[in-house]
C-alpha cells in the first residue's frame, strides 16, 4: 500500500462550484476546471455567491471595520505589547515597524471606500494615546469587511449537498477562531472523532 501526501496552491478567480445529482463534481475559476469530490467555502462576505446558485442562502452581512497603519522609523516610544481600549473598542498592535490601530463597526452594504470621520477616530485616538508620536500627518487607512451573522455564531460542517462544507461568518473573530474551526473541518471530512461539537453550527441545526 502506497500513500501520497501533497498541498497545492492553485490561483484563479472562482467562478462556481458544480454539482450532479446534489454531490460536488467540480471548481471552476477562470483559469481551469478542477476535479473535486469535496469543496470547503471559506470566503467569508463573498461566500453567498458561490453558495447561491446551489440553492444556500446564509445570513452573512458586511459589517465594515477601519484600521491606520503608522510607520514607527525612529521614534522609541511604541508599544512592544498590544493594546486594546474595551470601551471604545479599539486595539494598537506593533507589527515589526510599524503599528497598527484597528476598531469601528460600520453598517454600509459592500461599499468599500474610506469614510473620512471614521479615518479620523482612529488618528485622534492614536495620538491621544501616543501624544509624542513624531509625524500626526503619518498613518495610512484601510477598510475591510467583518462576514457577521446575525447571532455571532460561524457556519461551520456540511450542507445538503454531499462533499460541499462551509467555514464561514466568524465576523471578528475570523483568525482567533481559524485554527480550531480547520481542524473541526479536518477531523469531520475525514471521519475522525474530532473534540468539537459543531451543534448550532452547522446549517441543519440552525
Amino acid at each position: 500500500m502506497s500513500a501520497i501526501l501533497f498541498e497545492q496552491w492553485r490561483y484563479g478567480a472562482l467562478r462556481r462550484i458544480n454539482q450532479t445529482n446534489c454531490a460536488v463534481n467540480a471548481v471552476v475559476t477562470d483559469v481551469e476546471t478542477i476535479a473535486a469530490d469535496t469543496c470547503v467555502v471559506a470566503m467569508g462576505n463573498d461566500s453567498n455567491s458561490v453558495l447561491r446558485p446551489l440553492g444556500i442562502r446564509l445570513p452573512i452581512y458586511p459589517v465594515k471595520g477601519y484600521s491606520m497603519t503608522f510607520p514607527v522609523g525612529q521614534w522609541n516610544g511604541a508599544p512592544v505589547i498590544p493594546m486594546a481600549d474595551t470601551g471604545r473598542h479599539i486595539g494598537i498592535t506593533r507589527l515589526g515597524d510599524r503599528i497598527r490601530v484597528a476598531g469601528t463597526a460600520e453598517f454600509a452594504g459592500n461599499d468599500r471606500s474610506l469614510n473620512p470621520k471614521r479615518i479620523g477616530n482612529l488618528r485622534r485616538f492614536f495620538l491621544d494615546v501616543f501624544p509624542d508620536y513624531p509625524d500626526p500627518t503619518a498613518g495610512v487607512g484601510w477598510t475591510g469587511f467583518r462576514p457577521m451573522t446575525p447571532d455571532g455564531i460561524p457556519y461551520l460542517g456540511e450542507t445538503p449537498i454531499q462533499g460541499l462544507y462551509l467555514n464561514t461568518g466568524h465576523g471578528h473573530l475570523g483568525w482567533t477562531m481559524s485554527c480550531g474551526s480547520g481542524q473541526a473541518l479536518a477531523h469531520l471530512i475525514s471521519g475522525a472523532t474530532g473534540d468539537l461539537d459543531l451543534t448550532g453550527m452547522t446549517l441543519a441545526s440552525r
